[in-house]
C-alpha cells in the first residue's frame, strides 16, 4: 500500500510539472507603410506561469522574465531574426506582461517561428509556428489586418503608440466576456 502511494505522489508531481508550462497568447497582423510592409507580434506572458524571484536587497518584491526569440523560416533559410529579454513589470505577485515585436515581412510563403523560454527556469519553454503568406502586388490594393484593442489612450511616441494615440493590443483571437 505505501509502494502505491509512493508511485502515484511521483507520478501526481511529474504531471504536474509538466503541466506548468509558459502560458502565451499570441497574435499577428500585417501592416503595409511607406517604409514597407510589416508583421507586428504581439505576445502577452502570463505572469503566474514563470518563476518570480525576489530582488536583491528587497525580498518582498518580486520579477520574472523571459526570453523571446522569433524569425522567419523558410525551407533552409532563416530571416528577420529577433531576439529580446523582456522583464516582468515588478511587483508583489506574479503579472501579465505585453511584448510587441516588429518584423519585416519576407515575400513568400514562410513560417513565424517564436521560442520563448523562462530566464528563471530554463526547462519552462512555449514554442509556436505559424504559415504566413505574403505575395507583394502593386496592382492591388493592400488592407493591413484588423486588431482588436484591450486599451486605447492619447500617448507619447513608443512601440505601442500611432499617430499619438498609445494603444495596447489584445493578443487573443477572440473577444473576451469581460
Amino acid at each position: 500500500m505505501r509502494l502505491k502511494s509512493i508511485c502515484f505522489l511521483f507520478f501526481y508531481v511529474v504531471s504536474i510539472h509538466t503541466l506548468m508550462a509558459v502560458d502565451v497568447s499570441v497574435n499577428t497582423a500585417r501592416f503595409k507603410s511607406d517604409i514597407g510592409s510589416y508583421l507586428e507580434v504581439n505576445i502577452q506572458i502570463i505572469g503566474n506561469t514563470i518563476e518570480y524571484i525576489p530582488l536583491l536587497g528587497d525580498s518582498s518584491r518580486m520579477q520574472g522574465g523571459v526570453e523571446i526569440l522569433v524569425y522567419f523560416e523558410n525551407h533552409d533559410s532563416i530571416s528577420s531574426v529577433e531576439k529580446v529579454r523582456v522583464n516582468s513589470p515588478i511587483g508583489l505577485n506574479s503579472i501579465d506582461f505585453i511584448q510587441t515585436l516588429r518584423l519585416k515581412q519576407v515575400k513568400g510563403m514562410t513560417k513565424l517561428v517564436i521560442e520563448i523560454v523562462d530566464v528563471n527556469d530554463p526547462s519552462n519553454v512555449f514554442n509556436f509556428r505559424k504559415d504566413i503568406k505574403y505575395l507583394e502586388n502593386r496592382e492591388e490594393v493592400f488592407l493591413s489586418d484588423i486588431q482588436l484593442m484591450s486599451s486605447v489612450s492619447p500617448g507619447e511616441n513608443s512601440l505601442s503608440s500611432k499617430h499619438g494615440f498609445s494603444y495596447e493590443t489584445l493578443p487573443y483571437n477572440f473577444v473576451p466576456k469581460t
